[in-house]
């Protein structure tokens, strides 16, 4: 019997009213009458807003969100406007601490009978990573495959605003099938090892030479062995690369850019790599920044080693030395559209050296770097910042070396798959 009193006297007390605890106090109507409703009444009604009709009971979450905002309004003194009667300070005052402790009481007690969130759905980004985890494949980029997420006060995690449909159920099934094939998929391919040198890549030989349109040294390409530059190559008297008669040379060979990436004018993309599948890849990029040489030409003959326009701040592709600063760089994956994607950052030093990471790719995806520091050279550019009577910045690519994809901590569990 004592149990079964306590029940009752319990669902008692969770049926006692609460509207008297949910409703704005004396300070507040008070400060809201004498200062409000000249311009928030029934025919008034500025900015969409009738405080005669607004609800005072804070337990409708409505009417709990519109006096959080009035609340924010009047603390930030943007309410009442500054050409309207302004309210003493101590008003302002009572009137915030009233309001703050009324909504401060209703949410608390609407915490402690609902939690502090509902239960809701995935995002699509947790569901990507739940689906990451599950099948221990980090390398898996699925959100874009799903609908955007609903959003609240610039929030995806609201349960609110995150519906669920027969639409967004599809296409969640629709991506879970997707990952396991691309689990398998993957698992399938071997893990191997390829080297793309830059003289041999077609975008960067697009750059090694004057053509309509491209007469100017600082978006012109410079090859170099370590610190020397090869005008013969620019000239065509000398092999654009050694080939594999001689990999020592080769692994020394580079192509020299003094402007940072920019689609129309300059670019140097490593396009000659093609990834079979989805998947984690090792990069490694061997870089190092450079000076070039001064009073470099736009136009002239030889492809601008002699004759044409100079100044000073123009690249001579003749002269090159050691820099005496790191430069940083970017590096996106490219995809076959033209669209890049974010995928690290990492620092060219004066030295010849070796950036290593590993990267999500996606099949066909390609690479490119972008050396941010340098100059744009966007149409009507003029002049070059980070030139210096010492030399022109710029950044050296040798070669670029792909190994995957990576998958050798979980092919275990693709095989229970």
């Amino acid at each position: 019997m004592q149990v079964v009193f306590r029940i009752v006297s319990l669902l008692l007390i969770c049926c006692l009213p609460m509207a008297a605890d949910a409703a704005l106090g004396n300070a507040e109507n008070r400060f809201i009458r004498d200062l409000c409703m000249d311009c928030h009444d029934s025919e008034s009604e500025k900015g969409g807003l009738n405080l005669e009709t607004l609800s005072q009971n804070l337990d409708e979450a409505e009417a709990f969100e519109m006096w959080v905002k009035i609340h924010d309004r009047v603390a930030r003194q943007e309410m009442p406007p500054k050409k309207k009667r302004q309210p003493e300070s101590r008003d302002r005052t009572l009137f915030l601490t009233a309001l703050t402790r009324d909504l401060t009481k209703v949410d608390d007690r609407r915490v402690v009978k609902e939690g502090r969130s509902g239960v809701r759905r995935l995002n699509r980004f947790e569901y990507e990573n739940s689906l990451r985890e599950g099948l221990k494949a980090p390398w898996l980029l699925l959100a874009d495959r799903l609908p955007e997420d609903g959003t609240a006060h610039l929030f995806n995690k609201t349960g609110d605003h995150l519906d669920i449909s027969h639409v967004q159920m599809t296409r969640y099934l629709e991506t879970a099938e997707h990952a396991l094939q691309m689990v398998l998929q993957t698992v399938a391919h071997p893990s191997v090892t390829n080297r793309f040198h830059a003289r041999t890549e077609p975008v960067m030989l697009h750059y090694l030479k004057y053509r309509f349109g491209q007469r100017a040294a600082t978006r012109a390409a410079i090859p170099m062995l370590d610190f020397e530059a090869e005008p013969a190559v620019i000239r065509g008297v000398q092999p654009v690369t050694v080939g594999d008669e001689d990999p020592e040379k080769r692994d020394r060979e580079a192509m020299g850019f003094v402007s940072g990436t920019y689609a129309a004018t300059t670019k140097y993309d490593f396009t000659r790599m093609e990834l079979p599948v989805d998947g984690r890849y090792l990069l490694r990029l061997k870089t190092y920044s450079f000076l070039a040489g001064t009073n470099g030409a736009i136009g002239g003959k030889d492809n601008g080693l002699t004759g044409g326009t100079r100044a000073w701040w123009r690249p001579d592709r003749k002269v090159v030395k050691q820099s005496n600063r790191s430069e940083p760089v970017t590096l996106y994956a490219l995809a076959g559209t033209g669209d890049s994607r974010w995928l690290t950052v990492f620092d060219s030093n004066p030295g010849p050296g070796i950036f290593e990471c590993e990267v999500n790719l996606k099949k066909g995806e390609m690479i490119r770097p972008d050396a941010t520091r340098l100059v744009r050279t966007r149409p009507g550019w003029t002049g070059n910042p980070h030139a210096s009577t010492n030399g022109i910045p710029g950044v050296a690519f040798n070669w670029l070396e792909v190994e995957g994809p990576i998958h050798d901590e979980w092919r275990g569990v693709s095989g229970n798959l």
